[in-house]
């Protein structure tokens, strides 16, 4: 199963409520210009702009709906692939174990993500037959699917180093005594 259109969805969900809300206001100042043009060619494109809207909304509160399965280290996982998001480490409770691990992790994460999609009627086909129409989202799909991810690779990247390195313990600190370190016999500072 290609997991991309699961992955641009959660590169845009963070974004998904303001879309929705700009399209209302939209909607709202094209009714109130309306006058200009004729009855029934803007009926058409305000009901299909509300329809659109609607469209947005449903994909946020599935996926509203989703997070809500998840423990909250898989959150917290997702927001700092996806959401570009930085919460503490001690309030989730997640130990750094190493760069490889996390990325399993989160490869794990992503295939329960597509599951949980599927579960709950947004399987591949059905996204690009919901939200095929909309541009922007078909963009951010391309993107992923040709491994374009850069600017959020380079800050997740960035993040996990500097979560590693805060990680392990400082030569000489009362955490690292009596473990020995490279270099020295018996551990003691």
């Amino acid at each position: 199963m290609r997991e991309d259109y699961v992955k641009a969805v959660l590169y845009i969900y963070p974004k998904l409520a303001a879309i929705a809300e700009d399209y209302g206001e939209h909607i709202r100042n094209r009714a109130l210009g309306s006058y200009r043009r004729t009855a029934e060619r803007e009926a058409e494109y305000l009901a299909e702009e509300i329809l659109r809207k609607g469209a947005i909304e449903n994909l946020k509160e599935k996926v509203d709906g989703i997070l809500k399965k998840l423990s909250g280290e898989e959150r917290f996982l997702l927001e700092m692939r996806y959401f570009g998001r930085r919460k503490q480490v001690s309030a989730v409770g997640l130990r750094p174990r190493s760069e490889r691990s996390y990325y399993r992790r989160q490869e794990k994460l992503l295939g329960k993500m597509a599951a949980l999609f599927a579960a709950a009627g947004l399987t591949e086909e059905a996204f690009f037959r919901e939200y095929g129409g909309f541009a922007w989202m078909m963009s951010v799909c391309r993107r992923v699917g040709a491994g374009r991810e850069c600017a959020a690779g380079r800050r997740e990247q960035a993040w996990l180093a500097e979560w590693l390195a805060d990680a392990k313990p400082a030569r000489g600190c009362p955490s690292a005594r009596g473990r020995g370190t490279a270099g020295e016999k018996g551990g003691s500072a």
